[in-house]
C-alpha cells in the first residue's frame, strides 16, 4: 500500500496489505518501457512507480497502474523491489563518477529503515570481462579497470558505491552487466541502418563478437531472478555474445539491399576522429542552445528576432544539405562513431555468466527471432 505524508513524501510499503508495488528508475527509458510493458502484461496485479525527470514521457503508459515521480527525494520505501536503470554517464572522470554518487545517494536515501526489497542494478559488460569481483575498499582501483575509458570507469564507480551505500542499510543488491541492447528503436539497430543506407564501414575484415542482449530476454531474466533465492551478486546478460556485428548487419543489408562496407583494417590504427568537425558541431549546439533563450526577451527588437529566425533557419538547411553531400567522403569519423568503432572491432566475448543454466536456458527469444521482430521494425517503423 502507499500514504502520503503531509510532506508530499509517498511511503511504499508492501508488507502491511500484501500489494505488489515495483519501483522503476529510468522505467521510461528505451530499455525500461520493455521492462514496465513486461510487468503490465504479465502481473496484472502489479503497481509500478517510474522514476524520471521527465514527465513528458506519461505519454508511454496510459495505465491507472502506472505512476510517476520526479525523484528519490519523492519516496520512502519500506519494501518493495528497485529496478535502477538510470544511466548517470559523463565524459568526464571527474564528474561522472559525481554524478553517479550523487544519484546513487538519491536512491539510497529513499530506502527505510528495514528495507527487506532488492535492488537490481543494471549496469555493463564494459566493466569487466567476465563476473569478478571488484576492489571495493578503494573505489578509484577498482579490480581490472583502468582510468582510460569514462564510460566503463563511471559504471564501475557506480557499481562500487551503490554496493558499499546499500550495504549501511542492509539492503540486498543484484548487479547485472548487460550487453549492447538491440531490439527495435536501439541506437544499434539505428547506427547499423544508418551506415549500410550511406555506404560507411560497418563491419571488420573478420567477425567480431557483437556481445548483444534482447530486450525482452532482458526483462525476463530480471523477472526470474526477483523470484529466484540466487544469492549472487554479479551477472552477465549477454546472451547473444559469440553472435558477430555481421551476422547482425546481413539481415539487415539484404533486407535493404545494401551491400555492407568493411573497415579498411582490422584496428583502429587507421581511424581517425575529426576534432575539428566535432567543434563545430559543439558551436552548432551551443547556438541552438543560445538562441531559444534570446528569443525569450520580450524587450528584443522584433527584427532582430527574425533575423536570428531566419539566420538560424538557413544555417541549419544549408548544414542538412552539406552533410548529405559530403557524408560518404568524409575521411573521419565523429567521436561516438569513432567510439563505436571500437566496439566493431573488439575481440573479446560475453556471456550469461552468473546466470543458472534454468534461466539461461530458458530465454523467450532467439536469435532468428531477434532478427524477424527487427527486419519488421525497420521495414515498417524505422525513422
Amino acid at each position: 500500500m502507499t500514504s502520503m505524508k503531509d510532506n508530499g513524501i509517498k511511503i511504499i510499503n508492501n508488507t502491511a496489505s500484501n500489494s505488489n508495488y515495483i519501483v522503476v528508475a529510468g522505467g521510461a527509458g528505451f530499455v525500461g518501457r520493455y521492462f514496465v510493458n513486461y510487468l503490465l502484461n504479465n502481473y496484472p496485479n502489479k503497481k509500478i512507480i517510474i522514476v524520471t525527470r521527465n514527465l513528458s514521457k506519461k505519454m508511454f503508459f496510459r495505465e491507472d497502474r502506472v505512476e510517476f515521480v520526479t525523484g528519490f527525494d519523492k519516496l520512502k520505501i519500506q519494501d518493495c523491489d528497485i529496478y535502477n536503470f538510470v544511466y548517470t554517464n559523463s565524459t568526464s572522470f571527474h564528474f561522472g563518477p559525481q554524478m553517479a554518487k550523487s544519484y546513487i545517494d538519491q536512491l539510497t536515501g529513499a530506502l527505510d529503515t528495514g528495507y527487506k526489497g532488492t535492488i537490481f542494478h543494471i549496469s555493463s559488460i564494459a566493466v569487466y570481462n567476465s563476473v569478478n569481483n571488484p576492489d571495493y575498499k578503494n573505489p578509484g582501483k577498482l579490480s581490472g579497470i583502468k582510468k582510460n575509458d569514462p564510460y566503463s570507469y563511471t559504471k564501475a564507480i557506480t557499481e562500487n558505491y551503490l554496493l558499499k551505500k546499500a550495504a549501511a542499510k542492509n539492503a540486498a543488491v543484484k548487479v547485472l552487466r548487460i550487453g549492447n541492447v538491440i531490439g527495435p528503436g536501439s541506437i544499434w539497430i539505428k547506427i547499423l541502418v544508418k551506415r549500410l543506407q550511406l555506404g560507411l564501414p560497418i563491419t571488420a575484415d573478420s567477425a567480431h563478437p557483437s556481445n548483444t542482449t534482447y530486450v525482452s530476454n532482458l526483462a525476463y531474466v530480471l523477472d526470474k531472478l526477483a523470484a529466484s533465492s540466487d544469492s549472487r551478486i554479479f551477472y552477465n546478460v549477454c546472451e547473444f555474445g559469440n553472435i558477430s556485428w555481421e551476422q547482425w548487419t546481413a539481415p539487415l543489408a539484404k533486407l535493404l539491399d545494401e551491400t555492407p562496407v568493411k573497415w579498411s583494417a582490422d584496428d583502429l590504427n587507421g581511424l581517425k576522429y575529426g576534432v575539428k568537425e566535432d567543434l563545430k558541431f559543439l558551436k552548432g549546439k551551443v547556438y541552438n542552445a543560445v538562441v531559444p533563450n534570446v528569443m525569450k526577451l520580450a524587450a528584443l527588437n522584433t527584427r532582430i528576432l527574425k533575423l536570428l529566425s531566419k539566420r538560424d533557419l538557413d544555417k541549419s538547411r544549408a548544414q542538412a544539405k552539406q552533410r548529405v553531400r559530403n557524408t560518404a567522403a568524409q575521411p573521419y569519423l565523429d567521436v561516438q562513431e569513432y567510439k563505436m568503432a571500437g566496439i566493431y572491432l573488439e575481440d573479446k566475448t560475453m556471456g550469461t555468466e552468473g546466470l543458472s543454466e534454468d534461466i539461461a536456458g530458458e530465454l523467450p527469444c532467439t536469435f532468428e527471432e531477434v532478427v524477424a521482430v527487427i527486419e519488421r521494425y525497420i521495414k515498417y517503423n524505422i525513422d
